[in-house]
């Protein structure tokens, strides 16, 4: 883990000897780095200086500027990592609150109870490095959609704008023989000629052209009176 940099802002000098000793081990081993301040506007300018400070330790009561104001002065920075602990006194509870409402990690009291603020600022340091993960890896995102945008310019400029004709059937129209072909289009001529005769309403018989019955050939061969005798009308029952 990175070393975490805490900035302590108070008026008070004993808090800073107290912050000193009491995180001397964390100090040593190189997991915190402590900056100090003593009012808000002293606090902006090492802000300045340090802008990878991470944690901030407030008082709320402080001259020049007090620990409310530079609360709304650390929220126009945007930095989601900068997380801001209000310490103030104990009955300053309404102070407190508003800081709370207003964008504070957390908070403690005085007198300091500094077991529970260490617990507070481990607890920052998980919320910071989460962040940072989270800050990584939407990184890592933006990179990946930045290479698929340039991959698909490279493949748009290379590839033809137009599709060939399918090689398959290319071969299959040249390899045919030439009178293969003739042939093939003659009879689909003759095949679409037929098929316009047979289905035209002009080709159909009329009612003048149709070929009457034959005649019955023994009327034909038979004598002449027995012809006549067969056209004569037939008489009615009496």
């Amino acid at each position: 883990m990175d070393t975490i940099k805490i900035l302590s802002v108070d008026d008070e000098m004993a808090v800073e000897q107290l912050m000193k000793q009491y995180f001397r081990r964390q100090i040593r081993h190189g997991e915190y780095e402590f900056f100090f301040a003593h009012n808000g506007a002293e606090a902006l300018d090492v802000l300045a200086l340090h802008p990878d400070i991470e944690i901030i330790l407030s008082d709320i009561n402080m001259p020049e500027m007090d620990g409310l104001t530079l609360l709304a002065k650390v929220n126009e920075i945007r930095n989601p990592a900068l997380h801001v602990i209000m310490v103030s006194a104990y009955g300053d509870m309404a102070n407190i609150r508003q800081a709370m409402n207003n964008g504070a990690f957390d908070f403690a009291v005085k007198p300091i109870d500094m077991e529970d603020l260490s617990r507070t600022i481990e607890k920052a340091c998980k919320q910071i490095s989460f962040v940072h993960e989270t800050q990584k890896e939407h990184t890592q995102l933006q990179s990946l959609k930045r290479d698929l945008t340039t991959a698909r310019d490279i493949q748009q400029y290379i590839l033809p704008q137009t599709s060939p004709p399918s090689p398959r059937r290319a071969a299959d129209s040249t390899s045919m023989p030439r009178w293969t072909r003739r042939r093939t289009s003659a009879e689909t001529s003759t095949t679409s000629s037929a098929s316009t005769m047979s289905t035209s309403p002009s080709s159909l018989p009329t009612s003048a052209a149709r070929v009457s019955p034959p005649r019955c050939s023994w009327l034909s061969a038979a004598p002449s009176c027995a012809r006549r005798a067969c056209s004569l009308p037939i008489p009615p029952d009496v």
